[in-house]
């Protein structure tokens, strides 16, 4: 379980680095919209450092994304239990905030889909 967890929030980090590499962001600066220091931001990158859920959010917003842009694609959380959303593991209030985004990202993905097929019925 530790290291799906660990696995987890490198993921994380790698997708909050993409995005911040995409915008030309530096550290430094992601970290001044945060409220974290540059040291902070490069250990949250490297999955060293976990960030709460509502961190999460914060760091959407200061890269101009929805929050579920951090969130593992399927292929990541193919044959791993990375989270569980039971009573013993998680807050009924965590659990329903994550249930809600991993929604939302399923829905985003099927209407991104659609659209794409629609573009390749008109070529």
């Amino acid at each position: 379980m530790i290291s799906t967890v660990r696995a987890l929030y490198r993921e994380l980090g790698r997708l909050i680095r993409e995005r911040r590499k995409a915008v030309s962001m530096s550290q430094a600066t992601l970290g001044g919209h945060v409220g974290l220091s540059r040291t902070s931001i490069t250990n949250i990158e490297l999955g060293r450092q976990h960030l709460s859920l509502h961190m999460v959010f914060v760091f959407a917003k200061a890269l101009g994304v929805e929050p579920e842009t951090f969130l593992p694609d399927k292929k990541f959380l193919r044959g791993s239990k990375v989270l569980r959303l039971d009573s013993k593991h998680v807050s009924p209030q965590i659990a329903q905030d994550l249930q809600g985004l991993y929604e939302r990202v399923a829905k985003k993905k099927s209407e991104n889909e659609g659209e794409k097929d629609a573009g390749n019925e008109r070529s």
